[in-house]
C-alpha cells in the first residue's frame, strides 16, 4: 500500500522533530511546517498513519501525543 504526499511529509517531520528535540510536534506545529489549512486536517493524515501503524496517538488531552511505534528506525 502506498503512502500519500501528505502522509510522507507528516512522518518524516515527526521523525525529525524527534530526533531534534527529543519529542513529537504538536498538531499546530505540524499545521505551520507543512501548510496545512487546519488543525483537523493534520489529524485526519496522522489517523490515516496510525490506521497503517506506521505511528500512534497517545491518551486524549495530551498536546504531544504522536509516538512512533517500537523499532521506527529513530
Amino acid at each position: 500500500m502506498r503512502l500519500g504526499y501528505r502522509g510522507c511529509q507528516v512522518l518524516a517531520l515527526v521523525r525529525e522533530t524527534i530526533d531534534a528535540d527529543g519529542f513529537p510536534p504538536s498538531y499546530t506545529e505540524i499545521r505551520d511546517a507543512l501548510g496545512f489549512s487546519d488543525r483537523s486536517d493534520v489529524g485526519k493524515v496522522v489517523a490515516r498513519l496510525e490506521g497503517r501503524g506506521l505511528l500512534h496517538r497517545a491518551g486524549e488531552g495530551k498536546t504531544r501525543r504522536i509516538r512512533l511505534p517500537a523499532g521506527a528506525g529513530i
